[in-house]
């Protein structure tokens, strides 16, 4: 069921009655490879490690095998895949981001806005031989308008495929619900991030009063951190994480010091009944 709202689609894991969807939807496992900065370019002897476009589909396509073989013995009855989050580095031919900063770039526009649609229909591909697929396009800061367009891409690929849901709405915020579970989706680099579980709370109202588990999922900082806010009633605490990057350190970033996040990506386990169910963590590897 998909119901849309000017908020972005709320997607809802289809269960049939109680009994039913408990066991069918046993288990949801978000897969969440973000930042990834297609097309980012890097030179290893002025930023100590380098990252181009082979790197970089490298990177991405073992992170989608390593977080597959994560859920050997878990009953996954759905894969989340968040599409967008500056999975690309740059948004249009001048090499710059929305806002006009210029971005190194490695190769032609085309060939990177190309090498990153063949690597994302890999992956789906590959996931949606474990269990079905929605993907939801969240936009970076880098990357709104070639991320738009790399979801609408998918979106007409797969689209004569069930086991594939495209979301391509153009709100900023997305929410997944999940049995009792609420999944909010965001690139974390407008909202204050102290914020987000009273813009759940009031964007979300029926859905967060029932949710037993609330979580934001954010990228943008490249290294894991979280927050949790105080008990209210039933729920532990609506949880904020900011997720790690696969992405390698570009000039500007290396030369102002944020250097020693951990290359990496990760998939969240949600249980149908309304609980966080541990997440994994896969390092980086270019074989």
């Amino acid at each position: 069921q998909r119901l849309g709202d000017g908020l972005g689609v709320l997607r809802v894991c289809p269960s049939g009655d109680h009994q039913q969807g408990v066991a069918r939807c046993a288990r949801c496992a978000l897969r969440d490879v973000v930042d990834v900065h297609f097309g980012k370019l890097a030179w290893g002897r002025e930023t100590a490690t380098s990252y181009d476009l082979k790197i970089a589909e490298q990177l991405y396509l073992h992170a989608v095998d390593d977080l597959i073989a994560e859920t050997q013995g878990k009953q996954i009855s759905r894969w989340l895949l968040p599409l967008g989050n500056d999975f690309y580095h740059m948004d249009n031919v001048k090499n710059t981001t929305l806002n006009g900063t210029p971005q190194d770039v490695d190769g032609r526009y085309g060939k990177v806005i190309e090498a990153g649609e063949i690597a994302v229909i890999k992956a789906i591909e590959r996931m949606m031989t474990k269990a079905p697929v929605d993907v939801i396009w969240v936009p970076g800061n880098h990357d709104p308008t070639t991320s738009f367009h790399l979801a609408r891409t998918v979106k007409a690929w797969f689209h004569n495929e069930d086991a594939v849901a495209v979301d391509v709405e153009p709100a900023p915020r997305k929410y997944f619900a999940y049995g009792k579970n609420l999944i909010g989706l965001t690139h974390g680099d407008s909202e204050k991030h102290e914020f987000l579980p009273n813009i759940m709370a009031q964007e979300r109202r029926p859905e967060w009063s029932k949710a037993t588990c609330t979580e934001w999922l954010i990228g943008h900082m490249h290294r894991s951190r979280q927050w949790v806010t105080k008990n209210v009633d039933q729920h532990q605490g609506t949880v904020v994480r900011v997720l790690k990057s696969l992405s390698g350190t570009d000039s500007w970033h290396f030369k102002k010091g944020y250097v020693g996040g951990q290359q990496a990506a990760e998939v969240y386990f949600y249980a149908h009944d309304g609980w966080y169910a541990g997440h994994n963590v896969v390092a980086a590897r270019l074989k």
